[in-house]
């Protein structure tokens, strides 16, 4: 193997030495056994640890603040289905007098679920993606202590669409006891 300044000189600069994301701890490592201890080097990760521990902190805050909303939206369609279906007792005690089955009484308030969770799901795709678009075309400008001059968007489409199919089964889901309770 080529020592270190034959495999990087290109890279090389008198401020630094610039890498790829996943090489920066690699490369500091090599770079360290090859000046030795007279040197201190040092990655953009090591040097930002606290930072990256604070984005991940703020990432899993993140997560269990959209977990509760989730929650809480689940927690409203259920209530809502369980009303609808109390509210309707005397129309289900006479549809099953003419002989409707528990199943299709039962499919009638998941499509009501179900198609509560798909209103929902399309307004906050509108709205969210109207959102990322608009901040994308007009940069939301952040205090300058921070390493970026604006708050940064990016859309990702896995994302997107695993919300879009997972929002109306988790109404489904939602709905279910309810609709069970009904039929």
């Amino acid at each position: 193997m080529p020592p270190f300044s034959q495999r990087y000189a290109h890279e090389a600069s008198s401020r630094g030495l610039q890498s790829l994301v996943g090489e920066a701890d690699p490369v500091a490592a090599s770079l360290q056994q090859s000046l030795g201890s007279d040197f201190k080097v040092e990655s953009w990760g090591g040097r930002n640890r606290r930072l990256f521990s604070a984005l991940q902190l703020d990432r899993l805050a993140m997560f269990l603040v959209l977990t509760l909303m989730i929650a809480i939206a689940s927690f409203n369609l259920f209530s809502l289905t369980m009303m609808l279906v109390v509210d309707k007792m005397k129309e289900i005690a006479v549809f099953r007098a003419i002989g409707m089955k528990r199943k299709q009484i039962e499919r009638i308030f998941s499509r009501v679920g179900f198609t509560l969770g798909l209103i929902g799901t399309s307004v906050g795709l509108v709205l969210g993606m109207g959102s990322v678009l608009f901040l994308k075309w007009s940069p939301l400008h952040v205090p300058s202590p921070y390493y970026l001059e604006s708050l940064p968007v990016k859309i990702e489409p896995l994302s997107i669409l695993l919300v879009v199919i997972a929002a109306p089964l988790h109404s489904l889901l939602a709905s279910w006891y309810p609709a069970k309770r009904g039929g």
